[in-house]
């Protein structure tokens, strides 16, 4: 089993006045995203997103997708969404604990999380711990009704300049994209191979907007809150890299069509880029689109080590 858990959290920071005496903020307002990246192309326990936005009074909410899985077991996954906001304290720290409970029929899943966190001048860094509880002893591939994932160390950053070209470094990058549909912004997760020559992988918010013309059952385009990119990209000695996706294939009464594209640049101080997804289905006899998930346009993106 896999579980998503969805948390949101804000951070801002800026002067206020009261009683006359000027308050200083904790941290600079803005929006900063990472997360976790768990080795190869695995999924699991260990992957993550995360976007904070920090406002001017000294809160933070949190945006958090975590995945939880059973020992050894992928697929299954259920999303759980949660919204708490946290005040900061002085020394930068905040923790957003909770549980929410949802019940389906008889079956009662309580999902108990604790994240935590220090905001910094470039970004924030934390652990989060999420725990599955239920109470139906036939709990999807799992020995136990209690599953935990975490603590999971994550790391975020603010938009951060590229730099110019030269040799680039292994690692993980962590950054936050522009806004999508609704005016949200997510987060993005890069690793590059040690020798600085390929993007092994790529984690980001996918930024969906969906729309049905139609209903198509059993078939329908999910607004997937995330996009594992697990193609190797390799990049090029200027530092640039680009993936270009076209597929279509017949599903029944209705064919599906994805378009997609990934590009960026990385430098000696960070990375930039943009992506764009558009994913429908079209009715092969009318060439009517009956169902489309969009990114609305081009959506941009920075990552920093």
């Amino acid at each position: 089993m896999v579980a998503v858990i969805v948390a949101a959290g804000v951070a801002m920071a800026a002067e206020a006045q009261s009683g006359g005496v000027a308050h200083a903020a904790v941290s600079a307002p803005g929006v900063m995203g990472g997360g976790a990246m768990l080795p190869g192309e695995r999924d699991g326990s260990g992957n993550m997103l995360i976007t904070l936005r920090v406002t001017p009074d000294d809160r933070v909410q949190v945006n958090v997708i975590q995945q939880v899985s059973c020992p050894g077991a992928d697929g299954v996954f259920v999303d759980v969404v949660l919204s708490p906001v946290v005040t900061v304290a002085p020394d930068g720290a905040f923790r957003a604990t909770g549980t929410r409970v949802e019940r389906f029929g008889p079956t009662e899943l309580r999902t108990v999380y604790d994240i935590a966190g220090s905001l910094t001048a470039s970004g924030a860094s934390g652990a989060a711990t999420v725990s599955l509880h239920d109470n139906d002893p036939s709990f999807p591939t799992c020995g136990s009704p209690n599953v935990t994932s975490g603590p999971v160390v994550w790391h975020a950053r603010r938009p951060a300049a590229t730099g110019a070209p030269g040799a680039i470094a292994g690692g993980l990058r962590y950054g936050v994209t522009s806004r999508g549909p609704r005016g949200v912004r997510g987060a993005v997760v890069l690793r590059v191979s040690p020798d600085g020559k390929i993007l092994e992988r790529v984690l980001h918010h996918s930024l969906l907007r969906c729309t049905r013309r139609a209903a198509t059952p059993p078939l329908s385009l999910d607004s997937d809150r995330w996009v594992s990119r697990d193609r190797p990209l390799r990049v090029r000695s200027n530092g640039s890299f680009s993936e270009r996706l076209k597929l279509a294939a017949k599903f029944g009464p209705v064919i599906s069509r994805l378009s997609a594209h990934f590009a960026g640049t990385i430098g000696t101080l960070g990375a930039r880029g943009t992506f764009r997804h558009d994913a429908r289905f079209v009715n092969p006899r009318t060439g009517r689109t009956r169902e489309r998930c969009t990114t609305e346009g081009t959506i941009r993106w920075s990552a920093s080590p």
